[in-house]
């Protein structure tokens, strides 16, 4: 079903850091160690994941999405945040656009989310990402309706929904129109965000 994924997507571009840690840390534990340091880092299988610094047009894309998707939430009991902690059972991911309708995520003032609605990724030459980690990940949690893939090198974009079977699937790849987050109501319109982030 769909196409192939860019190859970004299939590589991994993530470093440990490597300063010396303990063998595991718990989440507690990796929230204190990387309290000081810069960076953005992600908690994997018990470690530390530093990542790389998203590209310009990357940056450009999720501020675009993310101020419109701001602007359409504003009247709603939902929440649109950027680069923040998502836990998914085990790890700790940092989607670069997450929205929650929750209402322990949206009171609780803890830096993690954890039941979000939805889940967007843009992929970048200097920030690839194992999506199919990610995606079994995400489907995982049940209170994710949608799934969002973008890249930010060129226009394309793959939108998972959840099936009637409980798992994220996809129709087909866009490069142009439009698609609908039914979880939230909000159309995405392809070109025009595109447009906007100055991606051709």
């Amino acid at each position: 079903m769909g196409t192939e994924l860019p190859n970004a997507a299939r590589k991994r571009r993530r470093r440990t850091m490597n300063e010396p840690t303990p063998a595991l840390l718990t989440y507690d534990d990796f929230r204190q160690f990387v309290a000081d340091k810069d960076g953005r880092y992600e908690f994997v299988d018990g470690h530390a994941v530093a990542l790389a610094s998203p590209s310009k047009p990357h940056a450009r894309l999720a501020l675009a999405l993310g101020t419109k998707l701001q602007a359409y939430l504003a009247p709603r009991r939902c929440d649109v945040y950027m680069d923040t902690d998502v836990w998914t059972g085990h790890n700790a991911r940092r989607p670069d656009l997450s929205i929650t309708c929750d209402e322990h995520d949206i009171e609780n003032d803890d830096d993690v989310l954890r039941a979000p609605t939805v889940l967007i990724e843009i992929l970048s030459d200097n920030l690839g990402d194992d999506l199919k980690e990610k995606l079994d990940e995400y489907q995982s949690m049940p209170s994710v309706e949608e799934y969002v893939v973008m890249d930010s090198r060129k226009r394309w974009v793959r939108h998972y929904y959840r099936s009637a079977e409980g798992r994220l699937i996809f129709d087909h790849d866009y490069i142009a129109g439009n698609f609908r987050l039914a979880s939230i109501g909000f159309i995405v319109e392809i070109e025009a965000l595109y447009t906007e982030a100055r991606i051709r």
